[in-house]
């Protein structure tokens, strides 16, 4: 079992909450089951809005900002490319050389495709 902090990053605003849950929470079960995080590990940002309700967007970018900066990993979900604040958080775990996970594998080859031309 992997002991190492993953963030889950992906699109939230503009779906509906149960939706979006929905993804985040497909997504935790995922990194435990089929990448053997431990579940204790995995930061899940839709839980925020639990325990901060009256947070708004800008505030909470800020917030996950600073958890991809404490996660060993980021994991993008396949909508990552539709949220700006997705984008953010990707950028921000490569300046940090954070390890990166993709639901969707094909985003690996395309990755290190941008990487290169950059």
């Amino acid at each position: 079992m992997i002991n190492e902090f993953v963030y889950i990053s992906g699109k939230i605003s503009g779906l509906k909450p149960l939706q979006a849950h929905g993804h985040f929470k497909k997504a935790a079960n995922e990194l435990a089951v089929h990448h053997n995080f431990n579940p204790k590990y995995i930061i899940n940002p839709m839980s925020l809005d639990v325990v901060l309700p009256a947070f708004q967007s800008e505030q909470f970018l800020r917030l996950d900002l600073v958890l991809v900066e404490m996660a060993d990993y980021i994991y993008m979900l396949k909508n990552w490319r539709d949220s700006d604040g997705a984008k953010a958080e990707l950028a921000h775990a490569k300046k940090l050389n954070k390890k990166i996970i993709y639901e969707d594998p094909s985003e690996v080859a395309a990755d290190e495709t941008e990487t290169q031309d950059q």
